[in-house]
Order: structure tokens, then sequence, then C-alpha cells
């Protein structure tokens, strides 16, 4: 039995979705308004996508845009996701990419989960207030907040995953055109943004449809994507053997592992991790709520099964699946209002990794081992520092604009500022977006010599120190 009446306790737990999703974007403008980290490598080859797609709308070529998005080659991934991006960007004027207003898309992508979560709890048969529960803890799920700071298309991807999921509950209804079409336009959409789509989609899927409409959203979905993957197709295939044949660290015990560890230790953390735990044991004992959690469970456990059969593997191809875990948990407090309370501990336990540097947002020694190089962290503190003097440079050249530049030397950046290129590959980019679009020269000819070296060895008109690296950047105008 519940611990309150049903009416007010619905309004315990909707009043408590509405303090989570203050509570959460709070963080998150405050995180965003703060760091000025360096982009990671992934995500500076999304941002450079998406500046294409930009220019086409800034110039009015929106047959450009179409063709971009729907079948041209922009790199291993579809295009989906830079399009967006560069939409967003475009409505908000333009503009850094380092700027509030421009990151906030993932933000928004991330607010969509929590829209689809919360819609497909609804149609499940939970209470309003629950299913409000189940959408708010969406946002603060420990991995899912963290890459919504980034341009990573796995925000794009939970997002459609989850709107797909909540189409697909009325596929069982006698009236089901209507959500075969929206299934079939949400797999297509998917399939666009990453080709790993049908690994979050099908088991949630499975759970919730009726075999009838298959074909009609599978036409729909395979009508959507197929301009770009019939083009791509040749390269895609490429991508994939790679992808197939990628020789990950440890053993088939530390591949099989893997997934279950970077939940309990940094996608989830064990607070979030163990509270899924309880709560599915909770949704499932309860004949009202045995189905939410059924279909929760076989989207989340279906998709991290499937994910654990590719042998490249990396923490954020979890991000789609985790979502489940917050509409079990919502589905337990509809059961026992009063536990929706431990739901403020979740939410508290993700500012908390938002803030300083923790055991669970560090990457660990076993999941380091699969990935050589620098481990991604996407859940941290921000980093006000993390531009490493690129923003004074930038600022430097700006006023001064020489007609062709050289760079020399070159800065290697540590794992712990998390990005994959040297210093100086960050720098073209900056300076173009900040409207100094220059020609490279040689030492000898160019108009402004760069140089990159130790601190304390470097001469020049204008130098820039980088404490964090121990170095520093001299401008030279000839």
């Amino acid at each position: 039995m519940n611990d309150a009446p049903p009416k007010q306790a619905d309004a315990g737990l909707g009043a408590l979705a509405v303090g989570i999703v203050a509570v959460t974007a709070l963080t998150q403008a405050r995180w965003l308004s703060r760091d000025a980290l360096l982009r990671d490598g992934d995500e500076e080859g999304h941002v450079g996508a998406a500046e294409l797609f930009l220019h086409d709308l800034l110039g009015g070529e929106w047959s450009a845009f179409a063709a971009r998005l729907l079948w041209e080659d922009m790199g291993d991934y579809p295009s989906l996701y830079p399009g967006l991006v560069g939409l967003w960007w475009w409505v908000m004027g333009g503009g850094p990419p380092e700027a509030v207003a421009v990151r906030a898309v993932n933000s928004a992508l991330l607010g969509l989960a929590g829209l689809g979560v919360g819609g497909l709890g609804r149609r499940l048969g939970l209470s309003w207030g629950a299913a409000a529960l189940a959408g708010a803890l969406t946002l603060a799920t420990p991995l899912n907040l963290g890459l919504s700071r980034a341009f990573m298309p796995e925000g794009a991807l939970t997002a459609l995953t989850t709107l797909t999921l909540w189409a697909a509950t009325g596929l069982k209804e006698r009236r089901f055109l209507g959500a075969a079409l929206a299934v079939g336009l949400g797999l297509g959409l998917s399939a666009l943004t990453k080709q790993t789509a049908p690994l979050f989609v099908l088991p949630g899927l499975l759970a919730l449809a009726r075999p009838g409409p298959w074909i009609i959203w599978a036409a729909v979905g395979a009508s959507v994507a197929a301009p770009w993957w019939v083009v791509n197709l040749e390269e895609q295939r490429a991508y994939a053997e790679s992808s197939l044949g990628y020789e990950a660290g440890g053993g088939a015990l530390s591949q099989a592992l893997y997934y279950p560890r970077v939940l309990w230790e940094g996608a989830l953390g064990p607070l979030w991790a163990g509270s899924a735990v309880a709560a599915a044991a909770l949704a499932l004992r309860a004949p009202s709520t045995r189905r939410v959690a059924v279909v929760a469970l076989c989207w989340t456990l279906g998709g991290l099964l499937l994910l654990t059969l590719i042998p490249k593997k990396y923490d954020r191809l979890a991000a789609p699946l985790l979502p489940g875990v917050a509409l079990v948990i919502a589905t337990a407090a509809a059961t026992r209002p009063r536990l929706g309370v431990g739901a403020l501990g979740l939410v508290g336990w993700s500012v908390w990794m938002s803030e300083a540097d923790t055991p669970f947002n560090t990457p660990s020694e076993a999941e380091r081992a699969f990935h050589p190089g620098c481990p991604q962290r996407w859940l941290r503190p921000p980093d006000p520092d993390g531009a490493l003097g690129l923003d004074a440079v930038v600022q430097a050249v700006a006023a001064r604009p020489p007609m062709s530049l050289a760079v020399v030397g070159s800065l290697d950046v540590p794992c712990d500022v998390q990005t994959t290129f040297p210093w100086e590959q960050h720098l073209g980019p900056a300076l173009r977006r900040a409207g100094v679009d220059v020609a490279e020269a040689p030492p000898g000819t160019a108009g402004l010599v760069i140089t990159l070296g130790p601190a304390g060895e470097t001469t020049g008109e204008t130098v820039v120190a980088i404490p964090r690296l121990g170095a520093e950047v001299a401008l030279d105008w000839q």
C-alpha cells in the first residue's frame, strides 16, 4: 500500500520532480558559465562539422544544408547531430561554440530525453507525479548529465531513443498508424545520428510493440535513413569492420564486466546503481508497476548485453540506456511514495560529481586498459583555467591581425585537461571563429611568428604564460 493518500502522494512526487528539474537546470547553467576547458578531439570534430552547417545557414544555402544532412560524407558518423547543432548555433546568432547559448543545445537534448521518459512512463500507467519524477531523474543521471555538457552525439541519440519508445506505446492500440509512423521516423532519425542506434532502441521496442505495425515503422525508418546510408555504404562497411575487428584490452571476462564496472564506478555510481537494483525489486513485486519495470529493465539490460558483444567499448555508449534506470527508480517511488525523497540524494550525488574530483568521476585503471591514450571524462568539475592561454593569444592576434602566420614548436596537453590534440591544433579553429582567418607561411616570411616553448626560454613582443603546462607562447609581428 502507499504511504499516503494517492492524490497527496502524487502531488508530492510531482513537486519533487519540479524541484529536481530546477536544481539540475541551475547546476547546468552554473557549470557551463564557468567551464573553459579545451574540447576533446572527438568533440572538436563534431563542432567542426556543425560549423559547416552553420556557414550554409548564414549564407542562406538551405540546399547545401539539406545535402550535408541527408547524404554527404561528413566523417565517420551520420550528419544529423552536427546538423542540429549547426541549426541551433544559427538560431542563437552564431558566435563562438564556447558561448553558453550555443553549448546549451546539448542540455536541450537532455530535456527532450526527460520529456520522452516522462511520456513513456505515463503511457505505461504511472501516475503523472511518478512519470514526472522519471523525467526529472533522467536529467540528473550522472553520465547523461555529463554528456549534456559536451558536443557528442550520444545526447541526441538518448533523446531520440526515449521519444521513439514513447511513440511505441501506441503500437498496441487499435489506431496504431500514427504511432507506427512516429516510431519509424524516430528509428530513421536515430540511424542518422549514430550507427549503433538499433542497439539502444530495439530491446525496449521488443518489450512494447506487437508484430503487426513492424513493417510500417521499419519501412518508414529505412526510407528516412536510406539516402545517407546508400551513398556512404562502402565507407560504413569499412568502419564497421574496423570496429568489429578492434582488439580490446583484457580477456573475455574483462570484456563482459566492462559495462557493469562502468555503471558502478561512474556512469551511475554506487548510489544510483544500488538504488536501481532495490527499485527494480520493489517495482517487479507490485502488479500495478510490473509492466513498467519490465520495459525499463529490457531497455537497459538488453541494450547493455548487446553493447557487450561489440569489441570497441566506451562508457558514453551506455548513455541512451540509462534513462531506463531513472524510469525504474520512479516506478518504485510510485509504490512507496515516501521513498521518492531518496531521489534528492541521487541528485545530490550528481551535483557532487559536478563540483569535485572524486573516485567516481575518474576512470579506474581497469577502464583505462580499454582506452590507450587519454581516457575521456564526462562528469567533472568546471575548469575555468582550462583554456590554457588560448583565449589570450587569440585576443592578441585579433587586435593586430597579420597577413600570414607561422607556429614554431609544439605543446602537448596533459590528460588531466582531457584533449587528444596538442595545443597548437586548437589555435587555427579558435582564430577562425574569432574572425581571424589567416594563411600559414614559413617563419621567415610570415607576418606573425608564434613560438611555443618551455617557460623562461621564449622571447617575443608579446609573451603569454601557460603555468599549467610550464610553457609560454611568444608572439612576434614582423
